[in-house]
């Protein structure tokens, strides 16, 4: 004890010594304890990627057959539709490119006929969709299967509209089809298209633009749906009324009074939307021949109530307050043109295409 009261700055040391030498080794054990921790963890997330990466693709043989066999099995079934398709919607062969504006000549003059003694309207440009073909007269010959095609689906829509009533083709849009480009043009959208030769299908969107009566609009969205020759994908539909706001109070007035049969007989009730019985003096006239009011009238000394101002909606005035104007329709659908699995079809075409001389 006396050794340190006299020794006090060895005694100091010795017992910093002591415990920086514990607090050392108590970390050292520590961090001794979390480096095998950190070394068993890197081990075995080692030992699991060298698995994942040497593992096979399938876990079994077995279950790698069986996917080929349902891949196999998809493909063919895929195949066989394309084939399906391409039988019932085949392009047939066109006439002579030399003369195909002269084919679409021919069908204009007949069906501008139709729709002259239809009244019905069309752009004044208008010339079936195929407008450069008004002043050229020759197609080129690697497009002229599709252009036939094409030129029959227009005079089938045409007929249908012009049978159901459309009263306006506002307009009608296509793309180039395959193989109407000529030069330059022809070269990038060859190499745009690298894939077209194989391709199942292909797609050309048709936008088409008319005013007519709802059930016209009708025929005409079915006849796209529904084509046994032209296989048409409608991808958007957009209906509207002609007329945004209803007609005035006079409007009304003035084309009722207009109407061949006049306004319909009787007050709000009587032979109106309601079904009622025939209006005499304003009241309903009932089956047994007495009329609603006219006992309370004659007791109370009343006269009987005053034909309304307005006339009674019927049935056949219900559509003046209903709305029987026109409706525009722009339809969007896609004219599929299929090919056969095999590539015959696309090789002949390919073939048309890289035979004709650049313009």
């Amino acid at each position: 004890m006396n050794w340190f009261k006299q020794n006090t700055y060895l005694s100091t040391l010795a017992t910093v010594t002591v415990l920086v030498c514990a607090v050392s080794v108590f970390f050292a054990v520590k961090m001794g304890g979390q480096t095998r921790e950190a070394l068993r963890a890197y081990t075995s997330d080692s030992r699991t990627l060298t698995e994942l990466y040497s593992a096979p693709v399938y876990p079994t043989e077995e279950f790698a057959d069986r996917k080929i066999e349902v891949v196999a099995a998809l493909e063919g079934e895929t195949a066989n539709l394309a084939s399906d398709l391409a039988d019932r919607f085949e392009v047939p062969p066109g006439g002579e490119a030399a003369t195909f504006g002269q084919r679409v000549r021919s069908e204009y003059d007949r069906l501008r006929d139709l729709w002259e003694e239809a009244g019905m309207e069309v752009p004044d440009n208008f010339f079936l969709g195929l407008e450069v073909y008004r002043t050229q007269i020759s197609a080129r010959e690697a497009a002229v299967d599709e252009l036939d095609y094409f030129l029959g689906m227009v005079s089938g829509l045409l007929e249908t509209s012009i049978q159901s009533g459309i009263t306006s083709i506002v307009r009608l849009n296509r793309p180039d089809l395959r193989g109407e480009l000529g030069g330059q043009a022809a070269v990038e959208a060859q190499a745009e298209g690298e894939g077209a030769a194989t391709a199942l299908f292909r797609a050309y969107e048709i936008e088409l633009e008319v005013v007519g009566p709802e059930d016209a609009v009708r025929a005409l969205v079915n006849t796209i749906a529904t084509s046994e020759t032209h296989f048409m994908n409608i991808r958007a539909l957009r209906l509207r009324n002609e007329m945004q706001e209803g007609p005035a109070r006079e409007e009304v007035r003035g084309r009722i009074a207009a109407s061949p049969e006049g306004p319909a007989p009787g007050g709000v009730f009587g032979g109106g939307l309601f079904g009622g019985g025939q209006a005499q003096g304003g009241g309903v006239t009932f089956l047994d021949g007495t009329e609603e009011g006219d006992a309370d009238d004659e007791e109370n000394g009343e006269d009987a109530l005053p034909e309304p101002e307005f006339p009674a909606p019927g049935n056949r005035d219900a559509a003046e307050f209903l709305g029987r104007e026109n409706i525009e329709a722009t339809i969007r659908f896609d004219l599929m043109i299929f090919n056969q699995p095999g590539g015959a079809r696309q090789a002949s075409e390919q073939d048309a295409w890289d035979a004709e001389p650049d313009a």
